[in-house]
């Protein structure tokens, strides 16, 4: 039976009453309980590293900006495994515990990493004026052309003053109406 607690670990019982415990990193019994108690007995053979079954012989991983990582088990020699009445040895290779590391970059879309180098270039340079003034040159509808502009405004230094002025209204004129406005009230008690 499998332990809940601990995903690698397992027991199995006998007909005499005992109850083996063992974990698949070791390769000997764990220790043994019988019906009076338990009993623990040294482990044999006990591993310092993971089973070869239990390793992986190759992988991958895909990393941040278009990077894949992969690995695979090095063959160390070839040996010659002579087949009884068979035709010709058959090459077997066999692996040492190095690893190949291979870390490789990915282009899937050349114009998306043009761009993500150019956004790239332009916080480095704090130049967001400028990009959001080409990203307005560069738009084809007036909704493209208003949200770029709306950016670069926002982007501005004076930028509070100037969205006034971007979304049609007149900073004279607003105070002028809320003048005149406030005349009108009655005056507070």
């Amino acid at each position: 039976q499998w332990s809940p607690r601990f995903p690698a670990v397992l027991s199995t019982t006998s007909m005499e009453g005992k109850v083996n415990i063992y974990a698949l990193q070791d390769v000997g019994e764990r220790n043994t309980s019988s019906e009076f108690g338990v009993t623990a007995q040294p482990t044999a053979g006990r591993v310092r590293h993971a089973p070869s079954w239990l390793q992986r012989p190759a992988g991958g991983s895909f990393g941040f900006g278009g990077s894949v990582a992969s690995f695979t088990k090095v063959p160390a020699a070839v040996s010659q495994a002579a087949t009884p009445g068979g035709p010709l040895p058959t090459p077997i290779p066999t692996f040492t515990p190095t690893s190949k590391l291979i870390v490789k970059r990915l282009e899937t879309e050349h114009g998306l990493v043009v761009k993500s180098e150019r956004l790239e270039e332009v916080i480095a340079s704090n130049k967001f004026e400028e990009f959001c003034q080409d990203k307005v040159d560069a738009s084809t509808n007036e909704d493209e052309k208003q949200t770029w502009g709306f950016l670069k405004v926002l982007f501005n230094k004076g930028g509070r003053r100037q969205i006034l002025s971007y979304l049609g209204y007149d900073e004279d004129s607003t105070r002028a109406e809320l003048a005149k406005f406030a005349a009108t009230l009655p005056p507070l008690p």
